[in-house]
């Protein structure tokens, strides 16, 4: 049963559904516990060496630690603290900034062993992001472990847990349940497998298509030098290419790989972009570098490169020529060994890696504590507040101006003129918006990619939802039924290589902090509402699907409903969808044994007298900001029919809506491929 928002729910309640609402059993005050370690706590042990630093905000308590990109032999250990044995949600808090690492990993261990979660430190800084729900024991050793093998800074801040989780019900009920009813409340399904490819990167959800690109990508410092896939292979200006985060590879006609002079006229040869100034080329540099057809031209490369880019400028240890001749390591170009006069050409494959300088270091007009030297095939940046440098993503820049998607303001000013921009077109042949712009090229699998999908499970907290009362004393609640079917849901997604964001994970509403998110000065049902909204579109997904189950004061009615808004500019998607979704769940209702009413893929308009749910909405005095993708409420059975709620007490009918709600949204991407 779904929300409206609060002003719509007062004026359009009516009387019976108020007076089945007042009947509905309340729920209990949760017993969950907040337990937060911070880094400086006595317990955390670190190994390895880790900096103190207060430099960039959004982090917990005096300060944070920091480590620039290591092997995994340094850590970070936050001790599960003394506390009740049970199910917790695990929290993770940093400050993020552009250094960061995109892969920081968190190894979670619980009762059930070690459990390995990446998150990206570059984004959401300074709030608690779930790691995922965990058994945990105290005085077993357990707790959450980050290590320093990332491609960026990795930070070490805090850690919270929250619980223990369980069920909200009244505690006579919940003693009155049937054992197998009981444990299958609680139960989270393990995470999806990562599957055993080498050449897949989660983190995009790309992999390196050529052998040769495969190759050179092992030899020339992989993730550190090139940053993970951020495309497929494909044609671009008549040779194969595929774009990484800070490179982009290039197969030549004779089958050998080089990277692309990024910077150069054409590509990105641009100085500002997401808020950074970055130094022009400078012509005096460029005349002063080694000319092909001069005699050692080789030598005087590297020559060059040691007198423009310094280690110290400026009072500061920006490491820029250690940087670069230490891009590439002798046993990563050599695994079976260095041959003889290997290490002579090794300062050479940082060449291919960097190219040459072209400019001097610049501090950074905006944020004089960032340092920048441009090279012809990439950026390095130091970063005062860790001392670090490393590599910027440029590359991913070449993405968001074909793409037209994630492109900062400052550089789509700068590349109106650009030949690149907005040139990513599905629908049209080659996928090419102006073919004459790119001879030779053919973007039709460039940037496609697995759906990303955001779960809402609707209610949760003191928000129960509908609710029924069996004659055994068993209560079951909308709530706890919802995230039971998304857990399942969001599994069987993930098994299929669907990138899958859950709005909530655990017994909780979504606007924890209490915000006012809508700007009426006040915080309620429907901040809570905006928040789900936010996560779907914070996270650029394709599809938001909100998972309930229905209530209402007649019990005679039940059956399948999925709900949809015809007013959106996506309707006949968002219709689509809600089409497949309610005709899978009802077929595998019946396929599990239970057949009930199918009232079909609806609007919400035509239950609502014109007006919409929060989570369909379009943009309205109420509704600020509005989904951005196709959207669906799915109501599988109604609690209050005793047909229906007899039925998904069965774990077969749980399993079966989660199944069908996985097979409507396959179908729709069938249909629908995303690029």
């Amino acid at each position: 049963m779904f929300w409206h928002s609060l002003t719509l729910f007062l004026r359009r309640a009516s009387v019976a559904l108020a007076l089945l609402l007042s009947t509905l059993p309340l729920a209990t005050q949760s017993l969950a516990a907040e337990l937060i370690v911070d880094n400086s706590d006595g317990a955390v042990v670190l190994k390895g060496k880790w900096t103190t630093s207060t430099t960039t905000g959004g982090f917990l308590g005096a300060d944070y630690l920091f480590r620039t990109p290591g092997d995994g032999s340094s850590s970070v250990t936050w001790p599960f603290p003394a506390g009740q044995a049970g199910r917790y949600e695990v929290f993770a808090r940093w400050s993020a900034g552009p250094n960061r690492a995109t892969n920081a990993n968190y190894q979670v261990n619980s009762n059930a062993g070690g459990s390995a979660v990446a998150v990206n430190q570059k984004v959401n800084g300074g709030n608690w992001q779930s790691l995922g729900a965990f058994d945990f024991q105290p005085g077993k050793g357990q707790g959450i472990t980050l290590t320093d093998k990332a491609d960026g800074v990795v930070v070490a801040d805090a850690i919270r847990f929250v619980g223990p989780q369980g069920s909200s019900a009244p505690a006579a009920a919940q003693q009155a349940a049937a054992p197998a009813q009981q444990a299958a409340v609680v139960i989270t399904p393990p995470p999806a497998p990562v599957p055993n490819d080498a050449r897949f990167f989660q983190q995009t959800g790309y992999r390196i298509g050529e052998d040769a690109f495969w190759d050179y990508f092992r030899v020339r410092g992989g993730v550190r030098s090139f940053g993970y896939p951020v495309s497929n292979v494909f044609m671009l200006f008549g040779m194969k290419v595929q774009i990484f985060q800070r490179q982009i590879l290039q197969l030549r006609p004779d089958g050998g790989v080089q990277t692309m002079n990024i910077l150069d006229e054409g590509l990105l040869p641009y100085t500002h972009m997401n808020g950074s100034t970055f130094p022009a080329p400078d012509p005096k540099v460029i005349n002063q570098s080694p000319k092909p057809d001069a005699p050692d031209y080789h030598a005087k490369t590297l020559d060059f490169v040691r007198a423009v880019a310094p280690d110290n400028w400026d009072g500061e240890p920006v490491n820029f020529a250690r940087t670069f001749f230490g891009s590439v390591r002798s046993d990563e170009a050599y695994p079976n060994g260095v041959p003889d006069g290997g290490d002579v050409l090794l300062p050479y494959f940082n060449l291919e890696i960097w190219g040459l300088p072209t400019s001097t270091p610049m501090h950074d007009p905006t944020n004089p504590s960032f340092i920048y030297q441009r090279f012809q095939r990439g950026i390095m940046h130091y970063d005062k507040g860790c001392g670090c440098t490393q590599g910027l993503l440029l590359a991913d820049y070449v993405k968001a101006l074909m793409t037209q998607r994630n492109l900062p303001a400052d550089l789509a000013d700068q590349a109106k003129g650009s030949k690149l921009i907005g040139q990513y077109k599905p629908g049209q042949p080659q996928s090419i918006a102006r073919p004459n712009d790119l001879p030779g090229s053919d973007l039709s699998n460039s940037f496609r990619r697995e759906p990303v999908v955001t779960l809402d499970a609707g209610h949760g907290g003191t928000e129960i939802g509908a609710s029924h009362a069996y004659p055994d004393g068993t209560v079951i609640q909308e709530k706890e039924l919802n995230l039971r079917v998304m857990l399942r849901l969001r599994d069987l997604l993930q098994q299929a290589g669907y990138q899958v964001t859950p709005t909530r994970t655990r017994d909780a509403q979504v606007n924890s902090d209490k915000k006012d998110l809508t700007g009426d000065g006040r915080v309620t049902l429907s901040d809570d509402l905006q928040a789900r909204v936010d996560v779907a579109n914070s996270t650029g997904s394709d599809i938001f699907v909100a998972v309930h189950f229905n209530g209402i004061s007649d019990p005679n009615i039940k059956g399948t409903y999925v709900f949809f808004d015809p007013d959106r500019p996506f309707a006949d998607r968002s219709k689509a969808l809600a089409e497949l979704v309610d005709q899978s769940v009802t077929k595998s209702l019946k396929d599990a044994g239970y057949t009930t009413t199918d009232h079909g893929a609806t609007t919400d308009t035509s239950v609502l007298g014109g007006d919409h749910y929060y989570l369909l909405s379009p943009k309205t005095d109420a509704v600020p900001r509005p989904s951005q993708m196709p959207a669906i409420i799915g109501e599988a059975l109604f609690l209050t029919n005793e047909d229906d709620a007899n039925a998904i007490r069965k774990e077969a009918i749980v399993g079966a809506v989660a199944r069908g709600y996985a097979e409507g949204i396959k179908g729709y991407f069938a249909r629908f491929p995303v690029n």
